[in-house]
This record gives structure tokens, sequence and C-alpha cells, in this order.
């Protein structure tokens, strides 16, 4: 007995039920099926070289993770059929990557794609920032205008629109906020007037402590941080600057600043010494100013009477203590005061009448004594003798003093003790005409003989203008040389 086997029958139709996805996402299995007159036919991957897949019409295996053509056909012991063959597309997915860091708000963030792909190229980008934005862009960049965590999202795909996602989270750190506004409660002062102490203070939207202020020039060690800070008065024009500083790294602010001016005061000055009462003096200010002029002088001369001079003149006629003050102002109205006491001592008044209770007579009638006075408003005056060479004779009103022997002029004034001068002088003569000495000699002396007088009197200043001869006998005569007879002997006195 002979067997005829059938030989094998072609497959007629093949198909599967998934022909292509993506790497990164694909089914768990796919079902191959084929139809065909015989009853087992025989799958194979790619190509007959390995072990069948399994010999069923239809076909479940795990899916492909690359692309695969799969074959079937009929096999017998009488040989192969010819075969069909379905391919499964399995197109490579890209693989998403990018690097991001931490940021501070309102930097701009440099976002760089990174993403790889095995297969083909990646055709688009969609990035989403976490705040509501995004970008298409390969690589792009973003600001944050808001503080915060921040999810990044980047999916990539290829023209077979595989795709793929990855997400990042980071730090948005706030960044300083400039202050607004910037003051101090006490804007300018004089130099003399200098507070202790002076508070600036601003006002932003950062906390307290951020807010960091410098002297004169930002940078190096900072004065203090605070919106407002007490910190003691300076002593020259000072600026300040302030500005927020971050404590995450993310720099400081623009700054604001306030300036403290300081305006240097006058230096008052002048001098002045005990006076004379009634005496006139030129006061010269040598008060100085190392910034701004001097702009007005107030002088307070101590007796009433005042006066806006830089140098005044002045007499001084009040007696006593005196205080003169001057206040300087500066053209930014500084001010300083000095003064100076003294005293006005009183001057010798001059006498206004001066007498004598004789002011002439003949040497030979010397009265003895002889009293001046005077009137004057002082309680003593000075008495000398022709000039003020010597000493004086006496220092009251009135004056007992010897007759002088010759004319003498008496002069008397009031004379200072304290430095203030004599005052002028009265004076009165008082006349001592010399007197003549009376001489003669006779030629004769006997009874009843004429005998001739020769007068020999002298006159040291003025001529003898008349003679008076008494003969001691009852006879007289006015002649300058006469004769006389005696009739009588004895003593006459002639």
């Amino acid at each position: 007995t002979l067997e005829v086997i059938s030989g094998p029958q072609d497959p007629t139709s093949i198909n599967v039920d998934e022909t292509g996805y993506c790497s990164s996402d694909p089914p768990a299995e796919i079902t191959l099926i084929c139809e065909g007159g015989d009853n087992n036919y025989y799958w194979y991957a790619n190509d007959y070289s390995g072990t069948s897949l399994g010999d069923t019409k239809s076909l479940t295996i795990p899916a492909p993770t690359e692309t695969t053509t799969y074959y079937v056909r009929s096999e017998t012991t009488c040989g192969n059929s010819a075969d069909l063959n379905i391919t499964v597309n399995v197109s490579q997915s890209p693989i998403a990557q990018f690097t991001a860091t931490d940021i501070c708000e309102g930097e701009a963030l440099t976002l760089n794609d990174a993403s790889t792909v095995p297969g083909d190229p990646i055709t688009s980008w969609q990035w989403s920032f976490g705040d509501g934005s995004g970008s298409t862009s390969q690589n792009t960049s973003h600001t944050y205008t808001s503080p915060g965590e921040k999810i990044i999202t980047l999916e990539v795909a290829t023209a077979e629109l595989c795709s793929d996602q990855i997400q990042q989270t980071i730090t948005v750190l706030p960044s300083p906020k400039a202050p607004t506004s910037a003051n101090a409660n006490t804007l300018e002062y004089c130099s003399d007037d200098t507070p202790s102490d002076i508070t600036l203070s601003c006002v932003g939207l950062d906390d307290d402590d951020h807010y960091f202020w410098y002297k004169n020039t930002l940078g190096g060690t900072p004065i203090g941080n605070s919106k407002s800070l007490t910190i003691p008065a300076p002593s020259t024009t000072t600026t300040y600057y302030v500005r927020s500083e971050s404590d995450v790294s993310c720099g400081f602010s623009e700054p604001l600043s306030v300036t403290v001016s300081v305006f240097q005061s006058p230096n008052t000055s002048f001098s002045l010494n005990d006076l004379c009462q009634g005496e006139t003096i030129t006061i010269n200010s040598t008060s100085a100013s190392s910034s701004n002029p001097i702009t007005s002088w107030e002088w307070d001369l101590g007796d009433g009477t005042t006066s806006e001079l830089q140098n005044p003149s002045h007499t001084f006629n009040q007696l006593g203590i005196t205080t003169v003050s001057l206040l300087v102002t500066t053209d930014d109205l500084c001010t300083d005061t000095h003064e100076e006491t003294i005293e006005v001592k009183a001057t010798p008044q001059a006498p206004t009448a001066i007498s004598v209770d004789n002011n002439g007579y003949c040497s030979a009638d010397n009265p003895g004594d002889i009293v001046l006075n005077c009137e004057g408003l002082d309680l003593e005056y000075i008495w000398y003798a022709n000039d003020f060479t010597g000493s004086s004779i006496g220092n009251t009103k009135t004056l007992n003093i010897p007759a002088p022997a010759e004319t003498t002029v008496y002069l008397v004034r009031g004379e200072s003790t304290n430095g203030c001068g004599n005052s002028s002088e009265l004076s009165t003569t008082v006349t001592v005409n010399p007197s003549p000495v009376a001489e003669f000699s006779a030629s004769s002396i006997c009874q009843e003989e004429t005998i001739a007088f020769v007068n020999e009197s002298t006159s040291p200043l003025t001529p003898i203008t008349s003679w008076a001869w008494d003969f001691d006998d009852g006879a007289t005569s006015s002649n300058e040389s006469p004769s006389h007879t005696f009739n009588n002997y004895g003593t006459h006195q002639i």
C-alpha cells in the first residue's frame, strides 16, 4: 500500500493586530493571523534560521521591541509552501532630557535640550515652565517673576509621533526688592547744633532685616540692616545708601540714597580791653567760617546800643562793668556768639573854674600865703606851679600855700590813677612885682649947711617913678636927689 501525502498549501493571507507602535509605548503582545488550506502554519521572525515561533493560524506572542518581519508557511514532509510575511514597525522613542538649576527671581533661566533618540530625529519640542507659560523652541530661556517651586516639563517627539516627557522641579529664589523711598528724621543742621543721633528710614516690600545701610559708599561693612535705623549723628555732611540684600545668593537691589547735610557753624571772635569813659574805639570782628560766608553781625554793646556793622565804632560813656556780645550768622543760618566783659573806667573831668584870693602884690608886701580854688565834677584836682614837669603842690579843690616870691602860674587838672590820662587844665597867675631898693648918700652933715642928697635907689625890673623924702624935721621933698638945710642939730631919721 502506498500513501500519497498531500503537499503543503500556501497561506492565502496574513495579518497582525498591531502593525506599528513606539518603543516607549509597546503593547504587551501581538496576534499574528494567517489563512490557508492547511491546518498548521509555521511562523518565523525575520528569517527561517531560528526556531519557529508557533504553528497555528492565529499566534499570540510578546510584542517585539524593534521592527520585526514575521514569515508564515506550511511545512510538510513533502516540503514547504510558499510564504507570506508582515512587518511590525517599532519606532524608537526619544529620551527627553534637560538640566535646570535653582534661579533667582527676575533672572533668565537658560534651558538647553539634551534629549537623544536612536532612530528618527526629534522634530518637536514642547516646554512648560510651570507658571502658565511655555515654548516650542529646542533651546529656550525664561524669566520668572514670582518666587517658589516651579515644575518644568519637556516633551519631545519624532516625525513618527513617538514622544517622551521629563519633569524637573526647581526653586525660584526671591530677588531683593529695591526700597521705594529713603529718608532721615533730620536732613540738615549746624555743627554746633548736632543732635546726638538721627534715624534713617526706608520703605520696601522685603522683610525689615533685608535692608542694609552704608555710609558714603556702597559695599564694605554695612552700618546696620533695618527699615528704621538709629545711628550717631554725623559731624560732617554724609550720604547714606540703602538697598535690599538677598540671604540666598540672589545679590542686591538698586540702592536709594539720603544725604544729611551738616553746615559748619562759624567761630565768633573779637577782643576788647578795659576802656576809659568817653573813649571811642573800633571793634574788629575776627570771626571766621570754614564753609559758607558770614552774612550778618549783631552787636550788643552793653549800654543799650546795638550795631549790625562788621566792625562798628562806639563811644563808651557808661561807667562800670559792661558786657559786649556778638552774634554772627552764615548764609546757611548757622550762628555763634562770643562776649567780652570789660570795665569802663572813669576819665578825669576838666576843672570848670579857677581862682586865687590874691593874684598880685609887690615882693616887699608878700602876704605870707595865698588860697587857690577850682571847681569841677571830680573830687580831687591836682595843682602844679608853672608847668607839669615837677611834683604837684596839692590835690584838693581849695589849696592854701605859701605866697610865691616871684610871679607864678598855677595850673590845675584832673588826673586818673587807672590809666585814663589827664583832663585839660586851667591856670591862674599870681603876679609878684619886685619892690625897688631905696638908697641914698649925703654930701655934708653940718648944722645950717645945705646938704645934697644923692638918690642911689635901684629897681630890678621897672624904673622908679616917684620919690618921697622925709627929713625928720617937718620938711619933705619929691625930687629924685634933693638938697636940704638942717637948722637943728641932732639925729634925724631920713
